[in-house]
């Protein structure tokens, strides 16, 4: 039997709310029966297939999707211009799906659920990609997937297991993994891994590439960062993880342990000390963590918990400021010294915040601010972080900055008391559109609203 579908509104029939259009064909030709175990056997065609949406037309061309089966497997084979895939089985697709879950959580998070299958199915699972695109629109319409990405999945009646990937690329938005090649397989029923990235831009960040490696319930990684400028930036991590599963999943905990690695950053090199931290339920500890380039240091120490002497620790001396620059590649470069210190405490029960930091010496975009002294302090009773800023150049405070901010609702209150303020500091953030040569501002601002609806008065 051959069936037509005429162009069908999915977003008005609110099966794709993804956006306001929405819409699918296809014409579809069978030629199937069902077995007694309930399987389906013959072929299945959809011809003419496109859809629609606000990218717009993407036409996917002709699918075919055949089934047939021996005395032994059952077999299914998809054929199209985006992917073909194949499979083979001596099982049902559900007994399969079950021996698969026992492997990847039971075995691993809920041991006293693991029943032992008597009989184990044989089953080998392959698809390669070709062009993807108009695949990718109707599932994810950010998602792109190279051609000749490859996945291997096998499972055999002495219970071992196999997941093969590889691919040229997988992006999501702006977020890109290149050159990618994975291994997951279960020997001695403990998971055993393994993943390569040659080249990561994730959520702004680009990472040179990243290895990891997992065997026994130990994980190992590495990760690597470089960029291409005159000034040598570069990052170089190694760690183990191990996690300690316990039969309430809520008392399990990861012991992090960081091997000796470095940091090059504006040309300098960091050392990062081997240190430890572990994360549990409602409560984080780092142990020992300690940077250092000749006189820069910063440390971290303590815990995070409920209770109020449960403190984190964090300790900055002569911290260049030039440092961050290789992080805003588009905003004016700042120079000047930061000293000072912060402690977090009673994270998950009454949060306690306290910041004290000195920048001196500071110049943004090559003009001088001078002194900036920087405060907060957690406002138990009024459930808000209090925040102060003062600014000293030449013996004057042109800047005073002070108010809170409400993390239950996002509420932000900031008064500027600003004495002539040179407004050259504006050159690095109006370059593209005005210059600034001399003048100063004076005056008193308010910034304050929700985070995403912020509203700005003066005088």
């Amino acid at each position: 039997p051959s069936s037509d579908m005429p162009i069908v509104d999915l977003a008005a029939l609110h099966l794709d709310q993804r956006g306001s259009i929405s819409e699918g064909s296809l014409m579809a030709m069978a030629d199937l029966i069902q077995t007694p175990s309930r399987d389906w056997l013959g072929s299945l065609e959809l011809k003419q297939l496109s859809y629609r949406n606000e990218k717009g037309s993407h036409k996917v061309d002709d699918i075919t999707l055949i089934s047939t089966q021996d005395s032994a497997d059952f077999q299914m084979e998809l054929i199209s211009p985006m992917l073909n895939a194949s499979l083979i089985s001596d099982g049902s697709p559900l007994l399969v799906l079950g021996e698969v879950q026992r492997i990847l959580i039971d075995e691993q998070f809920r041991p006293e659920k693991v029943v032992n299958s008597p009989a184990a199915p044989n089953f080998r699972f392959h698809v390669e990609t070709a062009d993807t695109r108009a695949l990718c629109q109707i599932i994810l319409p950010e998602l792109y997937i190279a051609e000749r990405t490859k996945l291997d999945i096998s499972l055999n009646k002495q219970d071992e297991f196999l997941t093969e990937l590889s691919s040229p690329a997988i992006a999501l938005g702006s977020n890109r993994l290149r050159n990618i090649t994975g291994k997951l397989s279960n020997p001695d029923s403990l998971l055993r891994c393994s993943l390569r990235i040659n080249s990561l831009h994730v959520s702004g960040i680009d990472l040179q590439y990243a290895d990891l490696e997992a065997d026994h319930g130990l994980v190992h990684t590495e990760l690597g960062f470089a960029n291409s400028s005159a000034l040598r930036n570069e990052l170089f991590v190694s760690a183990d993880v191990f996690l300690d599963r316990q039969p309430n999943p809520k008392d399990t905990k990861a012991y992090i342990f960081v091997n000796d690695s470095y940091l090059y950053l504006q040309d300098r090199m960091w050392e990062i000390r081997p240190f430890d931290a572990n994360i549990g339920q409602e409560k984080y500890q780092i142990n020992r963590l300690f940077l250092l380039s000749e006189d820069q240091e910063i440390r971290a120490n303590g815990e995070l918990g409920k209770q109020a002497d449960e403190q984190l620790n964090l300790q900055v001396n002569n911290f260049l400021l030039d440092n961050l620059n290789s992080f805003f590649k588009q905003s004016p470069q700042i120079r000047g010294t930061l000293n000072g210190s912060a402690t977090l405490s009673s994270l998950f029960s009454n949060p306690n915040i306290f910041v004290d930091l000195l920048a001196n010496n500071v110049q943004l975009g090559g003009d001088p601010v001078g002194t900036l002294n920087i405060k907060s302090k957690w406002d138990q009773a009024n459930n808000r972080l209090n925040l102060l800023v003062d600014q000293s150049l030449n013996g004057r405070p042109p800047l005073n900055v002070y108010g809170h901010y409400q993390p239950s609702n996002r509420f932000l209150n900031l008064t500027a008391e600003i004495s002539e303020l040179p407004l050259t500091y504006l050159n690095p953030f109006v370059k593209n559109f005005m210059t600034t040569y001399g003048g100063s501002l004076s005056g008193n601002f308010q910034l304050y609203g929700r985070t995403d609806r912020l509203n700005l008065t003066g005088e």
